[in-house]
């Protein structure tokens, strides 16, 4: 009936047919009609309609055009059609925008086909030691190439050593708690530190700490997002007690001396500890449990704890000694790991069920941890600029 159209020989009977076809059209059907028009492939064609009906829908007098030839129909019957016309050039314009909307989309057809050296050829290094600390007077220093003392705090000597922030405690009697440091690592970046108590903290990349320059007499409180691991040092008069978030629940570790993992990013809706030495009391809002050492506290979306007791520690805190270990884990918890450290975004050509067994080096080149999931034949991958695409 298109080519009938264009060439002007519907008869009456046909040409209420073909309104009726576009007036019955509904919006949800407009990409099934753009992608027919691409299958087509003839450009040519799809303006050729937008403007065959843009000019039928702007005639007062159909019967004196597109019906000269035909035989004569009477005038109360043609002008409704008119309006059917009119909504015929609406929804058209709407699938022609459609059409040329979607012709201004990436295509990464090519791409797919590429090799790998050609699709890897944006490769990206792997992430650095550096944070941000923000002082308790607000001021911040960036710690990437920054070392020697910082600043002087609350009777407290900050210290740049290495990779490592260190609090060196002075022995004065004028010092209070209540100052306050927090430290920042963005994608990309991590850092360690030696707080005033001599307990040390490796904070991952995307995650914050903030701490009192100088604890208390009663307790030591820190607050902890993303992922931390921490040596506490014993003190059995001070508790130790680390508050993070899962969703919008506040919860706490308190320890007096222990070796723990904390997971708590802002982004996933479950929270994990997981304990290598001591012991530590893990409180949400409604669970409380006790860990012992091997042992992992599991928090779901509702605040339950679940304990798992033999934990995969290596897996914990793989990412403290500077190891990827991916056990039985699912494509999608690997490509956020990844999108944290390589500071990356993940996009998926289609939904994929995958899950993979490896260990590797966080110091690695992101393509050399994407060729190893290329070597299973189930998953490739495009590294375009900060994105990496990911598709079967």
């Amino acid at each position: 009936m298109w080519a009938t159209a264009l060439r002007r020989e519907l008869t009456v009977d046909e040409l209420n047919e073909f309104s009726e076809l576009w007036v019955t059209l509904e919006k949800k059907q407009l990409p099934i009609a753009v992608e027919s028009m691409e299958h087509l492939g003839d450009e040519e064609l799809v303006r050729h309609l937008s403007q065959k009906y843009v000019e039928l829908s702007v005639r007062k007098t159909p019967e004196e055009d597109y019906f000269q030839d035909a035989p004569l129909v009477h005038l109360s019957r043609v002008r409704p059609l008119m309006r059917y016309f009119s909504y015929a050039a609406v929804l058209l314009a709407i699938a022609i925008g459609v059409y040329l909307w979607r012709s201004t989309l990436p295509n990464h057809s090519d791409l797919y086909s590429e090799s790998q050296a050609q699709r890897f050829r944006n490769d990206i290094p792997a992430a650095q030691d550096g944070a941000v600390l923000t002082l308790a007077d607000g001021r911040q220093v960036i710690l990437d190439d920054t070392s020697g003392t910082i600043a002087k705090e609350n009777g407290v000597i900050i210290v740049k050593r290495g990779r490592e922030l260190v609090y060196e405690v002075q022995p004065v009697t004028d010092g209070f708690p209540g100052f306050y440091n927090t430290v920042t690592t963005s994608k990309g970046r991590y850092v360690s530190l030696t707080l005033a108590d001599g307990s040390r903290v490796w904070l991952n990349a995307a995650s914050h700490i903030r701490y009192p320059v100088r604890f208390s007499a009663k307790e030591r409180r820190v607050e902890v997002s993303g992922e931390a691991y921490f040596e506490v040092a014993s003190d059995k008069k001070r508790p130790f007690v680390v508050i993070y978030r899962v969703g919008n629940r506040e919860n706490s570790v308190e320890v007096l001396g222990t070796h723990f993992n904390i997971r708590a990013y802002e982004e996933e809706s479950r929270g994990s500890v997981t304990l290598v030495e001591g012991a530590v009391r893990v409180k949400t809002g409604i669970a409380a449990c006790q860990l012992q050492p091997g042992q992992q506290a599991l928090e779901n979306e509702d605040g339950k704890l679940s304990v798992v007791t033999d934990a995969n520690i290596e897996k914990a805190v793989g990412w403290k000694e500077g190891l990827f270990v991916f056990d039985k884990t699912s494509i999608q918890e690997i490509m956020r790991e990844l999108a944290r450290w390589y500071d990356v975004e993940v996009e998926y050509a289609q939904p994929l069920e995958k899950s993979y067994h490896f260990m590797i080096g966080r110091d690695q080149s992101l393509s050399k941890i994407l060729n190893i999931m290329e070597t299973t034949g189930d998953v490739k991958f495009i590294i375009e600029g900060k994105k990496i695409t990911v598709f079967n």
